[in-house]
């Protein structure tokens, strides 16, 4: 699967804003959210959010293309294991239990000398994602910024992150809150319609019947 991702944009989004950067740009951009758009980790206008996002792309020219969305610690909830636990459920559940919403994604990563458990709310990431790829944007992987050591209140998003962080495809695949299935069906490559098989059969019986009806046609003007 991998040799068919190649990311060629990367977006971080954190509490306040959502940076993008594309190797065609070669820069990185910034869109602030306001409070029309979210509020308390929460997406309160998917369609002001559309508007916004629809306008900034007009104006700065951005073609939509295979990207990554990467979460900052702004937008996350997590906790740090000493392992892996080997009841993956109860951890999760007592997890959920202290982030302040009901409908989240979650998710274990296992790391070096541990474990993250992360959790984001899901009525923020599912509006974000729906509303990119509505405007074109593929989105192939979400995963936690802190793989690459990038927290929007302390370090810099620029090119070279952005740049590493779409060179490591595997990584990335790794710690997805994507599923195979969910990136598979993102990737499928629609069948041209003259590579559809038809049925000799079917094919056969209706140029028969299409030289039966001219027969029948013929009959009756003779009449």
């Amino acid at each position: 699967m991998a040799n068919k991702l190649n990311p060629q944009a990367c977006f971080l989004v954190s509490r306040d804003k959502l940076y993008f950067f594309s190797n065609e740009r070669g820069e990185v951009l910034e869109l602030p959210f306001s409070s029309e758009i979210m509020q308390d980790l929460e997406i309160v206008s998917p369609a002001s959010l559309e508007r916004v996002l629809r306008n900034w792309l007009d104006q700065t020219k951005i073609v939509p293309k295979q990207a990554v969305l990467m979460l900052d610690n702004s937008i996350c909830f997590q906790r740090k294991l000493s392992a892996v636990p080997s009841n993956v459920d109860e951890e999760l559940q007592k997890f959920l239990e202290v982030v302040p919403f009901t409908d989240v994604s979650q998710k274990i990563f296992p790391m070096e000398g541990g474990a993250y458990i992360v959790a984001i709310n899901q009525n923020l990431l599912q509006p974000l994602v729906s509303t990119l790829e509505k405007l074109g944007f593929i989105i192939i992987n979400i995963s936690p910024a802190f793989l690459f050591n990038v927290d929007a209140s302390q370090t810099t998003f620029n090119k070279g992150v952005a740049q590493q962080i779409m060179a490591n495809v595997e990584l990335l695949l790794n710690f997805s809150f994507l599923t195979s299935a969910e990136l598979e069906a993102k990737i499928v490559e629609p069948k041209p319609f003259l590579t559809v098989k038809f049925d000799k059969k079917l094919i056969s019986l209706i140029v028969v019947f299409i030289i039966l009806i001219g027969v029948l046609l013929i009959l009756l003007k003779m009449r």
